[in-house]
């Protein structure tokens, strides 16, 4: 006993100094601040809801929940949940969905008997936003601490429509399985859609990125997205640049090539935007033409945001891309080409 005492008050012994303590205490907490986080707003959802039903219906029936996202509410939250995840990804590549998946009820409930359930094929995400970017002061930070815990994270909740319960949960992903696999939003895309019912044209692109990861160069036929790695990109349909930063979308930009003419644009599904020089801070599904000269976007700027906010200066939080067309690779088509005019 007089030994255990000794080495407990003894700050010298280098037993006390165990990383894997700080590292766990660090996921604990974590998952009890993304945990209160989502059922604040799960319940939040529902009581918005709950109001348009007869309680009768509502003891009978769910409202599935089809997306979570997660926004951390300060720059040193974001840095390390963003570190805390690639790490441990690195190592599990199934890590971030086995994490959600063991902090997340099976089912949120109102006291009125409104019920959200979680279904098997839902993956939670944390994407930073404008506030992700905050700094607090020093006397901001020395209040916190006074008033203990504060909260880190805000979440993002989107409900489908109502369901009866005799509806198993697993039915919800075969439901979704009949919709196209590729980006629905591309359908939303100008000019897009119609390319889909015949052959793509081709086009050699060619991307220099500087990110986190350093500088690298890629040559890739169109089409093909560029964005953060995921789980399910053997899933997209197309060809994907990874792309390593903090503040950059898994489905960031989408570049194909419609009547010899190359296009990139932002998905609707995208958290973060970008900024192109002159052109100023790019929107969901812009079309912006890519030619020989190329263009350079820096990525990481919030959609609400109308200033541009990004640091050209740290590319390991806002990555910057160069692409630029490079050569064609002809198509054959039926009809008589035209010659251009140059103007």
């Amino acid at each position: 006993m007089k030994k255990y005492f000794k080495k407990l008050f003894n700050k010298d012994e280098t037993y006390f100094k165990n990383t894997n303590e700080l590292t766990d205490s660090f996921a604990d907490s974590l998952a009890l601040d993304l945990k209160r986080s989502a059922i604040d707003a799960v319940l939040s959802q529902l009581k918005k809801s709950e109001g348009k039903y007869l309680s009768t219906i509502l003891k009978q029936s769910y409202f599935p929940i089809e997306s979570l996202i997660f926004h951390p509410l300060d720059n040193a939250t974001a840095l390390e949940t963003e570190e805390f995840f690639r790490i441990h990804s690195e190592i599990d590549q199934d890590f971030e969905i086995k994490f959600f998946k063991n902090i997340l009820l099976k089912e949120y409930r109102t006291d009125l008997g409104a019920c959200a359930m979680v279904p098997n094929d839902l993956i939670p995400s944390v994407q930073p936003n404008a506030h992700s970017m905050d700094n607090p002061t020093g006397d901001e930070s020395y209040q916190i601490t006074l008033r203990g815990s504060k909260k880190r994270f805000s979440a993002e909740v989107k409900l489908g429509i109502l369901k009866q319960k005799n509806q198993a949960a697993e039915d919800i992903p075969k439901e979704r399985n009949q919709e196209p696999s590729t980006f629905q939003h591309i359908d939303s895309a100008p000019k897009y859609k119609e390319s889909q019912s015949r052959r793509m044209d081709q086009s050699t692109v060619t991307v220099n990125i500087t990110d986190a990861n350093g500088e690298h160069h890629h040559t890739i036929q169109t089409p093909f997205l560029m964005g953060r790695e995921s789980a399910k990109d053997t899933e997209i349909g197309m060809e994907k640049i990874n792309i390593n930063g903090m503040y950059v979308s898994r489905h960031q930009m989408i570049v194909f090539m419609l009547n010899d003419v190359v296009y990139g644009f932002i998905p609707k599904d995208a958290s973060l935007v970008g900024v192109a020089g002159r052109r100023g801070t790019l929107q969901k599904l812009h079309l912006v033409e890519i030619d020989h000269s190329g263009l350079t976007i820096t990525f990481g700027q919030p959609v609400e945001t109308i200033n541009p906010t990004v640091d050209l200066s740290k590319p390991n939080l806002y990555p910057t891309i160069h692409i630029r067309r490079g050569n064609t690779t002809p198509t054959r088509h039926e009809s008589t080409p035209i010659p251009r005019i140059t103007k």
